[in-house]
């Protein structure tokens, strides 16, 4: 079994040792086996994925999280969610790096984050995981800070995930290469009351493809920021990708 922190320091010359405390590194490691032994189980990654977890999954996962974390001034304090976490991806990162209080895994499907919670259970971690099996559109409680990697198209994303954020928190949703999409993002954002706060590239991730971050933060909570029926999103979806 390969050693997790000695992949990422002698592939990121810009990372050192004391980039993150040992015990960081002893949790990401743990979390990598699991990943690799409960991956049939769960059903976590694609045949093509499976013999790149740590490339596509791991190291994806820190540098998102690592550089939202470093733009947004948060603290353990901070009530952070991972909507469509799936097996803790990037959620599980975002616990890590910032050592929140709590955390809450957001995922309808069950399969793959029952996993999760069992694997966490036994960990002892900076803080507590909380599971939330259920639709985000669906969920009542709000958070200063959520996170999105891969579940649902963006912007059709704030939409879903917009009941989940307190006015003056953050929607942070993670996308590979930028689209032309001003016009469909700006009546979205508008009508879920949000403005866009910065947006940036993850250079150290050009060996996977272009990756992007947008933050958005919640300006105001509008009357008409209630998510659509998931059916009339993703017809709009079909029709606007062609």
């Amino acid at each position: 079994m390969l050693t997790v922190k000695y992949e990422f320091i002698s592939r990121f010359p810009g990372l050192s040792e004391e980039s993150q405390k040992e015990e960081f590194w002893i949790h990401l490691q743990n979390f990598y086996e699991f990943l690799i032994l409960k991956n049939h189980e769960g059903g976590f990654f694609s045949k093509s994925d499976s013999d790149l977890i740590l490339e596509r999954h791991i190291m994806d996962s820190y540098f998102f999280a690592a550089k939202v974390l470093d733009v947004l001034r948060v603290s353990r304090e901070t009530e952070f969610a991972d909507v469509g976490t799936g097996p803790g991806l990037p959620g599980y990162l975002f616990f890590l790096i910032g050592k929140f209080k709590s955390v809450s895994f957001i995922d309808s499907q069950k399969r793959k984050m029952k996993h999760l919670e069992e694997f966490a259970r036994n960990q002892k971690l900076p803080g507590e995981p909380r599971f939330i099996y259920d639709r985000a559109e669906n969920v009542k409680k709000k958070f200063d800070l959520v996170s999105m990697r891969a579940a649902i198209p963006y912007p059709w994303s704030v939409e879903v995930c917009s009941g989940l954020v307190k006015q003056g928190g953050c929607f942070v949703p993670y996308l590979g290469k930028l689209k032309n999409l001003d016009r469909i993002e700006g009546e979205i954002l508008e009508r879920m009351g949000f403005d866009k706060q910065s947006e940036f590239s993850i250079p150290e991730l050009n060996f996977l493809g272009e990756r992007n971050v947008k933050v958005l933060k919640k300006r105001v909570q509008k009357e008409t920021g209630k998510a659509r029926l998931w059916k009339v999103i993703q017809k709009e979806i079909r029709e606007y990708n062609g």
